[in-house]
């Protein structure tokens, strides 16, 4: 989970992984103790403390949603849908030099746990060669993922996805582009009739959360809000999307409350790969007793700030994909 990669760090001889809190896991384990049982495929400490700090990541989320699991809607996709209709009649899609053609979608996420799925895209052109589809956040202009397309002239090539994106509650923009220079395709749009105000603010409501428009970028200029042009036109692009509950964003706004039950679950695994995981530390092994009394001392301390986390988590209110559990009130009316 990546919006918690970063709640503790690790301090060695070669660079120090700077954390969002106070917290480091040399507090508890040394970086001088981690050398001594390091092992393959670990060659430095950081690798072992990366490793180690995913797996508690990781028992923590579980731990997290398994408390939570009667406040989660059963239902998982809220709307699955097509962007991008084809036009009947066959009408070109002419080929723009040094530019971009494809389709951008805004996803207001702003309240609710959801996640955007490209399940699968469609090419449709008049062109036969590797095509590469790449995906954007319109909003940074960071390259996310590139899709490779095997298009055919005169056929639909359908490729399966299934990639996903999601930003944290927070409105979530993605362009999907290719470089149409010398690349002749068939039209088609974001809505049945097309756009209808081709300016670069055209958008087009497919549901309460998502918004689309046929967009064209220069390949020159970063793939952002300023540079986006919108147009009447996907160039021959299409794709297959669901919007699905995303059950474990929610714990990405209660990192500064799970920092210490990370740190302590981050030593109990580190200090069972001590005892378990690493033949130079069973080579030379004269702090067993040790490691296996902090190993437990850690996975007690980790189980009391737990507890104490999950009492005070507050779930998010007005969120289709949770479900908050109201007070009964009783009232008496007074004649």
């Amino acid at each position: 989970m990546a919006c918690l990669d970063n709640v503790i760090g690790v301090r060695s001889e070669c660079s120090d992984t700077t954390p969002t809190t106070s917290l480091y896991i040399d507090s508890l384990v040394s970086t001088k103790e981690m050398e001594k049982f390091i092992d393959a495929p670990h060659e430095t400490v950081s690798e072992l403390f990366t490793e180690r700090l995913a797996m508690a990541i990781d028992e923590v989320r579980t731990d997290v949603y398994t408390h939570f699991a009667g406040n989660y809607i059963t239902r998982s996709i809220i709307d699955s849908k097509r962007i991008g209709i084809f036009d009947e009649h066959r009408n070109a899609s002419a080929a723009i030099a040094n530019t971009y053609k494809g389709i951008e979608v805004r996803m207001n996420q702003t309240a609710s746990s959801m996640k955007f799925v490209l399940s699968g895209l469609t090419f449709y052109s008049n062109h036969t060669g590797n095509v590469d589809v790449k995906v954007f956040n319109t909003i940074s202009g960071e390259l996310l993922d590139t899709i490779t397309v095997a298009a055919v002239a005169d056929e639909m090539v359908e490729v399966v996805v299934n990639k996903e994106y999601s930003s944290n509650l927070e409105p979530l923009y993605l362009g999907f582009v290719y470089d149409s220079t010398g690349v002749a395709a068939f039209k088609s749009t974001v809505g049945l009739t097309g756009c209808s105000s081709c300016s670069n603010t055209a958008y087009h409501s497919v549901n309460s959360w998502l918004q689309t428009r046929a967009i064209n970028n220069p390949i020159a200029s970063d793939v952002v809000q300023d540079n986006i042009t919108g147009t009447s036109d996907t160039g021959g692009l299409s794709i297959v999307y669901s919007v699905e509950c995303d059950h474990k964003s929610w714990m990405c706004n209660q990192k500064s409350i799970l920092a210490r039950p990370i740190l302590y679950k981050t030593a109990e695994v580190i200090m069972e790969y001590a005892l378990y995981g690493s033949d130079r530390f069973n080579d030379h092994n004269t702090k067993k007793d040790d490691y296996t009394a902090r190993q437990l001392m850690y996975k007690e301390k980790y189980d009391e700030l737990m507890k104490s986390v999950l009492n005070n988590m507050i779930m998010p209110n007005n969120d289709p994909c949770l479900k908050c559990e109201r007070t009964n009130r009783m009232i008496t009316s007074l004649p």
